[in-house]
């Protein structure tokens, strides 16, 4: 039994882990492609394209609604600024107001100077014992927003996640973590259950719910979507899943190792490492392919980025992470759409707009991502789908790319729907095909090879086809007769050596040997007898019925030859 490391980015040797939550970033990698974290966006008033000085990088959001919050109110720190934007009701409050059964402490109006009071919004009423309103989201569905499902007791923070040793369910011994997000974690972890039936590979990766989704009520249906999205998918190009469940307050879901480094790591080295023509071809094969089998299953994967996607050690692509994945029907228990989680470098304009994610979006996706791999940069510079879009850039052909294969890619950065593929399965198709205007300067003279070299291995195929359809008396009697010419000829018989070959073209019309004997003991007949012997020879032969079509237009030919009397 063996533990398995961390791998430092100093190290170039040694496989890493490679399962990661959505939007993971390991603590000592920095991600200068500008593959950032899945997050809970802010409201749509609420500031966009801030730097993080930290990171030097734009942040990813995750938009949320525009919707009252919930505000606590403590009359003993509140200022006056405070006192402006909440007001406490008096105890003279109207009993309609009045929470059944629940008695309202003396209270004071806290107002602006000069302001009349004024009847509370339903969520700015203070409460005693600090109680939380928690209000149903606007949208569609009946699935409320994290921030609207949190209890007060419920901050997101690392102490709320299992550590390193920890046992879950008393089953799965945590090994190690692997990776961290805005909505996940995952550990590498030891199957007890498997150790004990000495399974030689008792690792599984677990998915712990995290970060923003922590305290969120739905968050064990949320992880139960995913396993059962992620279960209907069998493809080699994608991670496996094998269940989901739950210990006390930590819901998880269990799936497959893959040993291996993340997409994002492998295109950060290029630049001291390039990548081949041959690594960069099979990836791109590896990531179309296995998306394409998800769209033919109807499901989106909405997040798809180089850190959502691993390279395992026989060099295959795996994708990863569907947690915000959607089908078309929407989910009225749960459905991702209730999170509005994306990555802003790789989200379309139409899912920027909170339209609900489509293959086609992650057409888009996989564009950057394929973009990224040739020319080593975002295809807008990070620059989000929206803004490039209403500043009309466009990306620059990366001198790698052959003309099909641009054609293809630049139709899957186009920033609307209509004009991209429909989904991966034509973005394979077209980045795949074969450049016939290129080839086609060969073309010709491939053809006018095959041609004489279908015409010099015609009479064999032939032949050979005529031949083996023979039964095994026949055959013998066919190289009975190749036998009696030969010694025919040989011992001056040129008559009886016609006779013995046509015999040999009755079977096998196409058979070289029977063909050559026959010219040459015609031949030898032509310069042994008389041209008017060897005329009459010739004509008594063409009228026989028994020789077939080959020999007679052979001595057709000779008979032409012949001068005339």
């Amino acid at each position: 039994m063996s533990t398995d490391k961390p791998i430092k980015p100093d190290e170039k040797e040694g496989p890493q882990v490679s399962i990661r939550a959505t939007g993971e970033v390991p603590a000592n990698e920095s991600d200068t492609q500008g593959d950032q974290p899945t997050r809970i966006m802010a409201g749509r008033g609420e500031g966009s394209g801030t730097v993080d000085s930290s990171t030097n990088e734009a942040p990813t959001r995750i938009l949320g609604r525009d919707e009252p919050k919930t505000v606590l109110v403590n009359r003993e720190e509140a200022d006056h600024e405070a006192a402006a934007a909440t007001r406490i009701l008096a105890s003279s409050v109207s009993p309609e107001l009045k929470p059944s059964g629940l008695a309202v402490p003396e209270t004071h109006v806290s107002m602006p100077q000069m302001a009349p009071p004024a009847a509370p919004a339903a969520t700015s009423v203070s409460l005693p014992q600090a109680l939380v309103m928690q209000v149903r989201a606007p949208l569609t569905g009946d699935s409320a927003t994290p921030s609207s499902a949190r209890t007060a007791g419920s901050a997101a923070n690392r102490d709320e996640l299992p550590k390193t040793g920890d046992f879950i369910k008393d089953r799965f011994e945590l090994i190690e973590e692997l990776g961290r997000g805005g909505m996940g974690a995952v550990f590498r972890a030891r199957d007890v259950r498997k150790m004990e039936a000495l399974d030689p590979d008792p690792y599984v990766a677990i998915k712990f719910i995290s970060g923003s989704l922590i305290g969120f009520e739905r968050a064990f249906v949320a992880l139960q979507r995913e396993a059962k999205n992620a279960q209907s998918l069998n493809h080699p190009n994608i991670v496996k899943v094998f269940d989901f469940d739950r210990d006390q307050n930590l819901v998880y879901l269990t799936m497959e190792v893959v040993e291996g480094v993340a997409l994002h790591s492998r295109m950060r080295s290029a630049s001291a490492n390039p990548m081949s023509a041959d690594e960069q071809a099979h990836l791109v094969h590896g990531m179309l392919a296995g998306m394409a089998y998800a769209h033919s299953r109807d499901l989106s994967h909405a997040d798809l980025k180089p850190s959502n996607m691993m390279i395992d050690r026989e060099g295959n692509l795996k994708i990863l992470d569907f947690g915000i994945a959607r089908r078309r029907e929407y989910d009225k228990v749960f459905d991702a759409d209730d999170l509005f989680a994306l990555t802003i470098d790789y989200a379309s304009p139409e899912m920027l707009s909170r339209q609900r994610p489509t293959p086609a979006d992650d057409v888009y996706a996989l564009g950057c991502i394929v973009y990224s791999m040739y020319a080593g940069a975002h295809p807008f510079n990070h620059v989000r789908a929206d803004l490039a879009k209403s500043e009309k850039m466009r990306p620059e052909r990366p001198a790698k790319l052959g003309r099909v294969q641009w054609q293809a890619l630049r139709k899957s950065l186009a920033f609307t729907r209509e004009e991209r593929f429909a989904d991966a399965a034509e973005f394979q198709r077209a980045f795949e095909a074969p450049d016939w205007r290129k080839i086609g300067s060969v073309a010709a003279a491939v053809l006018a090879i095959l041609l004489v070299a279908g015409w010099l291995l015609a009479e064999p195929v032939q032949s050979w086809r005529a031949e083996s359809g023979l039964d095994a008396e026949q055959a013998a009697s066919l190289q009975r007769s190749l036998g009696d010419g030969s010694e025919y000829l040989a011992g001056g018989y040129a008559e009886d050596a016609v006779y013995a070959y046509a015999e040999a073209l009755t079977l096998n019309p196409y058979n070289a040997d029977a063909r050559r004997g026959a010219r040459n003991a015609l031949g030898k007949m032509r310069s042994d007898v008389p041209p008017e012997q060897f005329r009459k020879y010739l004509v008594s032969q063409q009228q026989e019925e028994r020789n077939p079509a080959w020999l007679k237009d052979l001595i057709a030919a000779e008979l032409a030859s012949i001068p005339q009397p």
